[in-house]
């Protein structure tokens, strides 16, 4: 069955796995060597492809920083100051789009 409202696709993808705690960690700028450590059993490879689709979807964004050990590092961070925010305006997107009403958020 193909997902054509916007609130499946959007629960189908913060559903896939680690995505949604990847987002709780990323509230605050993280390397991917604390991520994978924070985390504990992700698969770096897993990790990574969840980073990439969520800097895909412009939800986090990529910085490359200096390492003391003379590599460089990535750091990730979610894109905005105001994730909240940014939420409560995707639901009212979702309700346009969908016409569907949710609760009052504020």
């Amino acid at each position: 069955m193909k997902l054509n409202y916007p609130i499946a696709k959007a629960a189908t993808f913060l559903g896939t796995k680690w995505t949604l705690e990847l987002i709780y960690y990323l509230r605050e700028g993280r390397k991917f060597c604390e991520l994978q450590e924070i985390m504990g059993g992700i698969n770096p490879n897993t990790l990574s492809h969840r980073l990439k689709t969520l800097k895909a979807e412009e939800i986090v964004s990529r910085q490359v920083v200096p390492d003391t050990q003379r590599h460089m590092d990535e750091r990730y961070a979610i894109v905005g100051a105001q994730p909240y925010e940014n939420f409560v305006s995707a639901l009212e997107q979702i309700e346009q789009e969908a016409g569907v009403q949710f609760q009052e958020m504020h």
